[in-house]
């Protein structure tokens, strides 16, 4: 798949989600600001902030180190979100391969956004239930301080 692929109006969208992120460094050409691994890291964390150990990925200009933060990445989080990128994409956007990135973080998005509606359906199961109150005037007998 290649980032011609992803039309403009996608492109867009997904560039105004990553930018509501707050993230580390300022985001100035994201080819190369993914390039480590590291706000992809911050991404993730964003949103399940459990989930990620950023001390874990260290800012670099290194391919080897690139490589390892990516690969770290993949093992140890995106593996969580039912998530894999394949190792000849890795090394693509390690390169700063043009439209990699974007190929990325189009589908991290939706399984986030698929995460977060199963931890919603979760939380919601694990609500108990209890019978609604209904707003009924006391009968005399129960009043308080009344007879």
């Amino acid at each position: 798949m290649a980032n011609r692929e992803l039309d403009e109006e996608s492109l867009q969208e997904l560039y105004g989600w990553v930018d509501a992120i707050p993230l580390s460094r300022p985001k100035k050409n994201i080819t190369r600001d993914f390039s480590d691994g590291v706000l992809a890291a911050e991404v993730v964390k964003f949103y399940f902030p459990k989930m990620v150990e950023m001390h874990n990925y260290v800012p670099a200009n290194s391919t080897q180190q690139k490589l390892s933060n990516w690969g770290h990445l993949n093992r140890k989080v995106l593996n969580k979100l039912n998530f894999s990128i394949p190792e000849d994409m890795i090394r693509k956007i390690v390169q700063c391969t043009p439209g990699m990135v974007e190929l990325v973080l189009l589908p991290l998005r939706q399984k986030i956004e698929e995460k977060q509606k199963q931890s919603k359906v979760s939380l919601h199961r694990c609500v108990p239930q209890f019978p609604r109150f209904q707003n009924r005037p006391a009968r005399p007998s129960q009043r308080v301080g009344g007879g």
